[in-house]
This record gives structure tokens, sequence and C-alpha cells, in this order.
């Protein structure tokens, strides 16, 4: 990893957190974290799960092929890395069993480091993920690919409104418990968006507050502003 980020001015660790610093949200810094393979003690604002509690998704253990990881263990620098490279190494994720979702999405994550970082500071003069045949590495879905997202029945969010409105009088986190169920129905976000989501993140300027747009959000911003007036 120190051999791919070569410059005496800086550690790995400092342009890593740096890099990361460019997005605002941890969870969105996590995640480019997990798919590049940088240490999660490494990312700005990371603070690690508190074992006694209930915790949710479980992010994926390293396994040597993350990009920094490979590039390390090949002596790779950024600098010299070419589309052949990167092919080679979308080979590796596939035969090791990595879904085409998976390496299209740590892909993804290596282009925006290149594009948003390495380029900028003069650490590569190429972003090669730009010249990478992702149909040949069956990383476009044909047109009319049915989404493997999973969807809530009509019916399930009807009863989650239910029941978040039916108790938020009588729970001590009901006004909560009721923002964040309209928010989830209202605009679609991802449920490890939202509970990352901190008050001290939000910010509310003239009269606007956006977290997520969407053409359907009605009743969102009253359970939020109703949970804010309460704390």
């Amino acid at each position: 990893m120190t051999l791919a980020l070569v410059g005496e001015d800086k550690t790995a660790r400092e342009r890593l957190r740096e890099f990361l610093r460019i997005y605002a949200s941890v969870n969105t810094r996590l995640a480019y974290a997990t798919d590049l393979g940088i240490p999660l003690d490494w990312v700005p604002g990371y603070v690690a799960p508190d074992p006694s509690r209930r915790r949710g998704r479980k992010r994926a253990r390293p396994t040597g092929l993350e990009w920094l990881n490979w590039c390390s263990s090949n002596g790779m620098r950024f600098a010299d890395v070419r589309v052949e490279h990167v092919e080679r190494w979308l080979d590796e994720l596939a035969e090791a069993g990595y879904s085409d979702a998976t390496r299209g999405r740590m892909l993804s994550a290596v282009s925006a480091f290149y594009a948003k970082y390495l380029l900028r500071e003069g650490l590569a003069t190429q972003n090669p993920v730009s010249l990478v045949d992702r149909r040949a590495q069956h990383l476009n879905k044909p047109s009319g690919t049915p989404s493997t997202t999973k969807r809530w029945s009509f019916q399930a969010c009807r009863a989650l409104l239910m029941a978040a409105y039916l108790l938020k009088d009588h729970r001590r986190d009901g006004l909560r418990d009721r923002a964040m169920v309209e928010i989830l129905i209202g605009t679609g976000i991802r449920a490890d968006e939202l509970t990352g989501v901190n008050l001290d993140d939000y910010r509310r300027g003239r009269g606007i507050g956006i977290l997520r747009t969407c053409s359907f959000i009605i009743i969102a911003p009253l359970a939020l502003y109703s949970f804010l007036g309460n704390c």
C-alpha cells in the first residue's frame, strides 16, 4: 500500500484519509474504504461499533483482492497501472467468486480514487479504469434487465406506517421512529444511510432542508420537524 502511494511528503494513511474526506458521509467513506481495502481505523469519523449493542449489516472482511492490497502484493505503483492490469485484477475477482455487481462497484471505487485524488495530486497521469471494456467484463447490464433491488410491498409499507403512527405517542422514541419510517418510505433512502445521520448533520438553509430529493415526498418533512421540535 505504501509502495503504491509514492511521495515523501505524506504517509499512505494521510493520503487515503485526504481522499476519503472528499465525501461528507461517514457511511460513504466506509463504503469506499471497504471496496478499496483501506483499513477502517483510517476512515475519518469512523467509530468502531459497540460490541454490546445489536449490529446491523456486517462489512465484508478483507480478502486481499481489494485494489490497494492487490497493487501492493503485485508491487504496482498507481502511476504505472495500465488498463491490462485493471482487467487482470477484475479477472482475479471473478475467479475468486465476486459477483459482476460487486466487481462493478469495486471498479467504480477505483475510478473515483483516480479521478478525484490521484490525478489531482500528480500520483497518476491517467485513469486506467476509463479504458476498461465493461461489456467484455460483463459489467454492463443489457437494457431491460430487471432490477435485483428488493422492494417493499404496498401492504408492508402501510403496516409499517400504521405501527409508527400508533406507537408515536406511547413510546419514548415514537416521534423519532415515525420520522424515520416516513423518510424511508417517502424518499427511498437506504436504511444504513439514514441510521448513519446524526442531529449535528442536519442543516436547514433558507427554509429548505435537503437530504434526498424525490417527486412524492409530502408528509416526511412534517414528521421530521415534529421530531426535531421535541429534541
